[in-house]
């Protein structure tokens, strides 16, 4: 909005509104009209304009002559305002707007720019895997035997033998013998593959002289690929043949599984339960929602678990019903437990950790049982998840450690995951690149208070089999039309797979590695049949089409099944294109705005079966 100041525009007041990426500025040619922000509701709301006691008495009690010298010396002292003003503005900045000042979103961050200069990547040595592949020992033959895809090793022909690793699709294999019916394949190092699991078996292969006796009770695994059954294998998507990495299932309570995010808080009965419906129809076991302290404790000590509004004791029971299990992630402090003069316009955290350590204590203590895990804060090594802009993983700490105690106390079989961090380079005053924030909340003692390592390693226009090294030549291929930071500022947080690893590596390097990694928001944006306007700092998602993203999402589905130190996974997400059909959340859906399924729907429909 501006006011005209005799021949000078000048600014007068620039409102912005708070619902989504986009900055607004109100203009108007009436008279002046005051807008006041208000928090809770609309962004702006006009305020009704006072009328002086001063005019009436000017009007009723001063002769024409008094009027005309007062009105003399009024427009006097405005014009030597005004002038004064223009002397002290700068010409470059006089005809200005004030620069709009950030709204945070809560997906993913805007990354660096070609301007910005990446800290290093720390050198990452190559993942360990409980047993060398077969491919070290045979030479490269496009005709010789080789896996149709990610494929599991056993100890015997069968799946009720233990798992000894797993191999990439497309490794070449050197099959031996065979079990009676041909069904398993003993290789050349010894181990047991399923037979469809290979193409190209020689017709002549003996039965092995020894082949083990199943064990008297199956043995509990995570299983990749093989299924011991004539059922037609589900088509997996290659990985990148280079440097493939894997590993035996960590020893966790919480093994692999399929899950997703959803906006399931304040949506009422019928909507809550066609989000629960949609998790089923899709095969997944895990939902995972966000819980905005600030929503569910607006006044120290008085939690709102079952108003209208928030519902989260009918969402934990509904999904309870259905045998769903929920992740809570926790971010948003209240504004009474902030500091007097941090910035509101970031989620920011609280001045007392023991403010935070209170609330999610009762969390624990009322869904005891009812709820799986929760998620301590998020992306917090991002200035607009903390409002600090000197971030350091110490801080982090902090606040985590009270919370742990506090469910520990409450729920000791309540699953604690650490905020995942967003993927991002170092930029002062913005972001701390993730793997060295990582490194100092391990320093830090971090192992000690979690169960997990929570992550979030999106992929912007870049396929999950890809490394940051390859991300370049990558979308060289599948598209960089509209964003081409993987080549103009080659760096790890643009690939999925070198985010996910380089994580891995970290907890091996700094003996955590019996931790999974729990990404609990990953996923690839699509601008398909999505709303027009994209903010700039998601045009990557003009990149990829629907059937990329149904494509890339399965693939990094079964890679992180197959490196076996990955726990749940969440997509991001099930339904923003319905619920923020305008908003940059919903290049990321899976639904239309209508509910009908996407291609990347139908495929993890296909996936999960």
């Amino acid at each position: 909005m501006r006011l005209a100041c005799l021949s000078q525009n000048r600014p007068f007041a620039d409102v912005q509104t708070n619902a989504g990426p986009n900055h607004v500025r109100l203009r108007t040619g009436n008279a002046p009209t005051m807008f006041r922000r208000y928090d809770g509701g609309p962004a702006i709301r006009r305020v009704q304009q006072h009328h002086s006691f001063v005019p009436m008495l000017f009007r009723r009690f001063m002769s024409t002559m008094q009027k005309a010298v007062v009105i003399g010396l009024l427009a006097s002292l405005l014009l030597a305002a005004c002038q004064a003003g223009m002397e002290n503005t700068p010409a470059s900045a006089a005809n200005q707007p004030q620069a709009p000042v950030p709204v945070p979103t809560f997906t993913a961050t805007p990354r660096p720019t070609a301007t910005t200069v990446a800290e290093p990547v720390p050198t990452r040595a190559p993942v360990h895997t409980a047993t060398p592949t077969a491919a070290a020992t045979v030479e490269e033959d496009a005709d010789g035997p080789a896996t149709n895809r990610v494929s599991n090793l056993r100890e015997g022909p069968g799946t009720g033998f233990p798992r000894t690793g797993w191999l990439e699709a497309d490794t070449p294999v050197t099959p031996v013998a065979r079990n009676q019916d041909s069904s398993w394949l003993v290789l050349a190092d010894g181990h047991w593959i399923w037979a469809q699991l290979v193409r190209n078996v020689p017709g002549n292969l003996p039965v092995a002289d020894i082949i083990p006796e199943p064990p008297a009770q199956p043995v509990a695994s995570n299983p990749v690929a093989d299924t011991g059954s004539s059922a037609e294998p589900v088509a997996t998507p290659s990985a990148s043949p280079q440097t493939p990495t894997g590993g035996s299932p960590l020893p966790s309570g919480l093994p692999f599984a399929y899950g997703i995010q959803a906006h399931v808080i304040d949506v009422g009965t019928r909507n809550r339960r066609q989000i629960l419906d949609a998790v089923q129809d899709l095969g997944f076991t895990w939902l995972k929602t966000q819980i905005r302290w600030e929503d569910f404790e607006r006044t120290p000590g008085y939690y709102q678990f079952t108003s209208s509004r928030t519902e989260l004791d009918a969402l934990v029971a509904d999904a309870g019903r259905r045998n769903i299990k929920l992740l809570l992630s926790v971010t948003a402090t209240p504004r009474w437990a902030r500091e007097l003069n941090d910035d509101k316009f970031v989620a920011g955290f609280p001045k007392d950790p023991a403010a935070l350590a209170g609330f999610i204590g009762e969390l624990a203590r009322r869904y005891c049982g009812k709820v799986a895990a929760i998620e301590v804060w998020n992306e917090q090594n991002y200035y607009v998840e903390t409002g600090d802009r000197n971030m350091h993983g110490s801080d982090y700490l902090a606040v985590l450690i009270p919370a742990s105690q506090a469910i520990r106390q409450q729920c000791p079989g309540m699953f604690i995951i650490s905020g995942a961090l967003t993927p991002a380079a170092s930029i002062t005053g913005v972001s701390v690149d993730d793997f060295v924030y990582l490194e100092q909340m391990l320093e830090g003692g971090l192992a000690e208070y979690v169960d997990a390592i929570g992550a979030h390693p999106h992929g912007f226009n870049v396929p999950p089999h890809a490394t940051w090294e390859e991300a370049c030549a990558a979308i060289q291929t599948t598209g960089n039309e509209f964003f081409n930071g993987p080549c103009d500022n080659p760096h790890h947080s643009w690939s999925f797979r070198s985010t996910m690893e380089g994580y891995r590596e970290l907890l091996m390097r700094h003996g955590a590695d019996h931790l999974p990694i729990v990404p609990t928001e990953f996923g690839w944006p699509s601008f398909q049949n999505s709303a027009d306007n994209i903010h700039a700092a998601y045009l990557y998602a003009n990149d990829n089409s629907e059937d990329e993203q149904a494509e890339w999402t399965v693939q990094a589905f079964r890679m992180m099944e197959a490196w076996g130190w990955t726990g749940p996974a969440f997509l991001w997400n099930l339904n923003f294109r319905v619920v923020a059909p305008t908003t940059e959340r919903a290049l990321w859906g899976i639904v239309s705005n209508q509910w009908e399924p996407l291609p990347v729907y139908n495929a993890l429909q296909q996936l999960t079966r």
